[in-house]
């Protein structure tokens, strides 16, 4: 091998390190699930959350601001940037609702709070499963989820996950709104480690000992996300674009 390729083949195993790793950074999701009022007469969304709220962000963070689905694509990381992960959830059982009863929140939560997905009538409604596709496989994940409401029969949502290195499962303790109250109490943060597949599960359900019902607000994900086709396809364009470089400047 000749002393140009071997230096252009060291060049070229150092930019795809380089592009390899800056495409597999952990990546922020954020996820605020839009309620609407089906006992006030209100007939209109919330607005959406923004900013920071457990996970450390920036007061300009972008949130999923979703309404109820089977499929939520696409899925967007904090700066606004289409990922290349997909998530899926068993059907809604209950729908999306507008907290009413003013129960006190934190200030630049209230959007996140103050909504929520609803579980209840258990146990002849199933809990909700959350499925997140497209996460580098085998990769380590931190996972907040949101579960509070202002109903004094709120008494708790459990959540759990099933992950490559076991189970992990927390319960929130129900009727305070306040992330400032700390893991617990409206929020808990699970950790665990994608599947071969870059799967995993999540799955919420109501505290059966104490309520019998329960709201879910939302989630952030920090995970290591598989980039886009299009992503790829760019880096690739760039090494190639890199390594003629490299060959123009040895002649």
């Amino acid at each position: 091998m000749s002393t140009f390729n071997k230096s252009a083949l060291g060049f070229v195993c150092a930019v795809a390190l380089v592009c390899l790793t800056a495409s597999a950074q952990a990546t922020l999701i954020n996820v605020d699930w839009q309620g609407i009022s089906g006992t006030s007469g209100q007939t209109t969304y919330d607005p959406g959350q923004t900013g920071v709220a457990v996970l450390p962000g920036n007061a300009s963070d972008h949130w999923n601001v979703w309404q109820l689905a089977a499929s939520y694509n696409p899925v967007m990381d904090s700066t606004g940037t289409s990922t290349g992960m997909t998530v899926t959830q068993t059907a809604p059982n209950n729908g999306a609702y507008k907290n009413s009863l003013g129960t006190a929140m934190d200030a630049g939560t209230t959007y996140l709070m103050g909504d929520y997905q609803a579980l209840y009538g258990l146990p002849s409604v199933s809990a909700v499963t959350y499925t997140f596709s497209g996460l580098v496989p085998t990769t380590a994940f931190q996972i907040v989820c949101f579960g509070a409401d202002d109903d004094s029969t709120h008494g708790g949502t459990v959540f759990t996950l099933a992950t490559a290195n076991g189970g992990a499962t927390a319960s929130t303790s129900g009727v305070d709104r306040k992330i400032s109250s700390g893991a617990g109490v409206a929020y808990v943060s699970l950790n665990g480690t994608a599947d071969a597949n870059g799967y995993l599960t999540l799955t919420a359900n109501v505290n059966k000992s104490t309520a019998t019902w329960a709201g879910i607000n939302g989630f952030q994900l920090q995970a290591t996300v598989v980039p886009e086709p299009g992503t790829l396809a760019l880096l690739a364009t760039g090494l190639v674009g890199l390594l003629c470089y490299a060959w123009r400047k040895r002649r």
